[in-house]
C-alpha cells in the first residue's frame, strides 16, 4: 500500500439515514431542478430558432421537424422529472443531441447571429451542458435506491466518455436525417438513413445506459460497488471486514494483485477501500467477453462526487 496510507479500524456505529424534504433537496442539489427549468423553458427559448428553421420548407417537412422537435422536448422533460437511471440515459441522450441540431439550424437560418437565433442555441447548450453534471447524475441514480441505501455515480473512464458522445449523436441525428429524407421524396436514401440510423439507436442507447448504470452503494450491511465495465456482478464490501475507505495514496499501484481496479483509468481523485482479508471479485478482463475469480484486498474506484462518498460514509459510521 505504501508509506502514504494508515489503516485504521472503522467504527461500527450507523446512522440511520433520514429522508431529506423536497425543499432541502432542492438547496442541498439545485442543478438537476435548474436542468428541468431550463430545458421547460426551451419552447419560449427555442421558439424562434425552430420558425426559422421550418419556414420556406415543404408542408411535409416542416411539420416532420415541428412534432419531431416537440416530442424530442416532451421526452427529455418526462424524463428530467423522472429520478431513475433510465431517465439519466434519455435526458443526457436528447439534450446532447439537441445541441448539434440547434446548431445545424441556427447555420441554415437566414442570418443566424441575430439575438433570438444566439439566445435559442444558447439555451440548448446549457441545457446539454447541464445534464452532464455529476449532480444531475446522482439525483438520477438516487432515484433507483431501495429502502435505506444511498447510491452515488461513478466517473466515466474518458475513452469511453469520447465514445458516448458520437453514440448520442448518431442515436438521434441518424433516424431525424432519415425520416426528413424520406418525406422529402428520397425514398431509397431515407430509408436506408432510416434503418442504419434505428439499429444506431438501439445500439447506441443501450451502451449509453450502460454508463448511467455505475455507481457506489451505501447500504445497511457494508459497501456496494456496481460497476458492469469492470466486474460482471456487483460485489459487496461488509463494515465488518472494511479497515479504511478513503483517498487513495500518490504511489497507490493500481496493477497490484491485491487491488481490483474499478476506476477503468477514469479521470479525477481516486479512492481506496481496503479490507481485512480477501473479498471475491469478478473481474473483467480488456477483452470484455471474458472474466475471472479474483481475491483482492484493496478496491480503487473514482466516483464522480468523492466529497459525497465521503460524506455519506461518515454518516453510515464507515469512518470517522
Amino acid at each position: 500500500m505504501g508509506e502514504h496510507l494508515t489503516v485504521t479500524p472503522t467504527s461500527r456505529r450507523t446512522t440511520p439515514a433520514r429522508r431529506p424534504g423536497a425543499w432541502e433537496r432542492i438547496r442541498r442539489d439545485p442543478l438537476p431542478h435548474v436542468f428541468t427549468l431550463v430545458w421547460l423553458l426551451q419552447p419560449l427559448t427555442a421558439g424562434p430558432l425552430l420558425d426559422q428553421t421550418v419556414r420556406g420548407r415543404s408542408t411535409a417537412v416542416g411539420w416532420t421537424i415541428t412534432i419531431g422537435a416537440w416530442a424530442l422536448w416532451t421526452v427529455v422533460l418526462i424524463a428530467s422529472l423522472l429520478r431513475h437511471p433510465v431517465g439519466l440515459t434519455v435526458i443526457r441522450t436528447g439534450a446532447t443531441a439537441a445541441a448539434p441540431l440547434a446548431v445545424a439550424a441556427a447555420l441554415s437560418a437566414g442570418d443566424p447571429s441575430t439575438p433570438a437565433i444566439v439566445a435559442a442555441v444558447a439555451g440548448v447548450c446549457v441545457a446539454a451542458a447541464l445534464s452532464l453534471t455529476p449532480e444531475v447524475g446522482a439525483s438520477h441514480i438516487s432515484g433507483a435506491a431501495y429502502g435505506d441505501e444511498v447510491r452515488l455515480p461513478l466517473r466515466v473512464p474518458i475513452p469511453l466518455l469520447m465514445a458516448a458522445i458520437p453514440a448520442a449523436l448518431a442515436a438521434v441525428l441518424l433516424p431525424v436525417v432519415g425520416v426528413l429524407l424520406l418525406v422529402a421524396g428520397r425514398p431509397v436514401v431515407g430509408g436506408l438513413t432510416a434503418v442504419v440510423g434505428l439499429a444506431a439507436a438501439v445500439v447506441g442507447v443501450k451502451a449509453l445506459h450502460g454508463l448511467s448504470r455505475r455507481w457506489v452503494v451505501f447500504v445497511p450491511a457494508g459497501v456496494v460497488i456496481h460497476d458492469p465495465l469492470s466486474s460482471s456482478d456487483a460485489f459487496l464490501i461488509r463494515r465488518s471486514k472494511l479497515v479504511y475507505l478513503g483517498p487513495a495514496p500518490a504511489d497507490l499501484d493500481l496493477e497490484s494483485p491485491d487491488l481490483f481496479d474499478a476506476t477503468r483509468r477514469a479521470a479525477g481523485p481516486v479512492l481506496v477501500i481496503v479490507v481485512n482479508e480477501p473479498i471475491e471479485v469478478v473481474a473483467l478482463t480488456d477483452r470484455r467477453d471474458r472474466s475471472e475469480v479474483r481475491s483482492v484486498l484493496q478496491i480503487a474506484f473514482t466516483p464522480t462526487r468523492p466529497g459525497a462518498v465521503l460524506d455519506t460514509a461518515r454518516r453510515r459510521g464507515l469512518i470517522s
